[in-house]
């Protein structure tokens, strides 16, 4: 920070810093000072703890299983509820930005290189990201499928990241489709039901019309036999009526058929006896 500042012309950009010596991190604003000539004379530091980072970050949980974690730039974790992500890349850095920040000491790592938490989905997606947005990915940490959503910082190149176990993230949907799968039973169980006890009732009616058609051909049709059916509402009820009607109509001819013959019996015998 001090490099950059007694440099540059402003504000040095914001860092968070591992210190070399306490192995504490820092947030680090930088500006140069210089006198009314423009020489310059050294550099302001202010310095904010990156344990009240980590507190803003870890502040933001709406349950156990979600968790907030800030990324930087170079897609390292630079603020996560659980320490042993703190200070690993998202996914594997190039050989020249390990040398780099091996020779910067940037996060208090100088002996060693950044280890990698292998999340290429996930460093994809949030990495230099410029919009807001979501990630799927599986967490070799973990050993679970997690969901992230991220947005990058206005002030800084940071990206901040919200994730959770996807089997959790899904449960209300699971719920939802087993509830609607479950109401679409039931309708479909009640509407069997009606379709069942409409065609008991339809074919019924039906065999009441079959019975009343064979007395009719036999001649022992009663009308009471369609009472019941012809009060009914709906086409059989019509078809009820009509039958009764005809049975009506095919009763009337029959009797005056009837009567027909017997006044053509009276009339042969009448005539046979005359003959006689």
């Amino acid at each position: 920070y001090f490099k950059q500042a007694i440099k540059g012309q402003g504000a040095a950009p914001v860092n968070l810093l591992v210190g070399a010596t306490s192995g504490r991190p820092g947030l680090y604003f930088a500006h140069p000072i210089r006198s009314d000539e423009g020489e310059t004379l050294g550099v302001a530091v202010l310095k904010i703890k990156g344990s009240d980072v980590w507190k803003v970050v870890n502040s933001i949980r709406v349950n156990s299983h979600v968790q907030a974690f800030l990324v930087d730039e170079q897609g390292i974790v630079i603020a996560h509820p659980n320490n042993s992500f703190l200070y690993r890349s998202l996914d594997t850095l190039p050989p020249d930005t390990q040398k780099k920040l091996k020779a910067e000491n940037s996060y208090g790592r100088g002996r060693g290189k950044i280890e990698s938490l292998n999340l290429p989905e996930l460093a994809k997606a949030m990495v230099g990201t410029k919009q807001m947005g979501h990630a799927s990915y599986y967490s070799t940490i973990e050993k679970t499928h997690q969901i992230a959503g991220f947005s990058p910082l206005e002030s800084e190149p940071w990206v901040l990241g919200v994730n959770k176990p996807r089997d959790i993230f899904e449960a209300p949907m699971r719920a939802l489709v087993w509830q609607n799968t479950c109401f679409v039973l039931l309708v479909g169980g009640v509407a069997s039901l009606a379709s069942l006890l409409l065609s008991h009732q339809l074919v019924k009616s039906i065999r009441v019309l079959i019975k009343a058609g064979k007395a009719l051909q036999k001649g022992d049709f009663k009308p009471e036999m369609l009472a019941k059916t012809s009060r009914s509402q709906d086409d059989l009820g019509t078809l009820a009526c009509v039958f009764l009607q005809m049975a009506e109509e095919v009763n009337n001819r029959e009797q005056n058929l009837k009567s027909q013959v017997q006044d053509l019996r009276v009339e042969i015998d009448d005539t046979k006896k005359e003959r006689q």
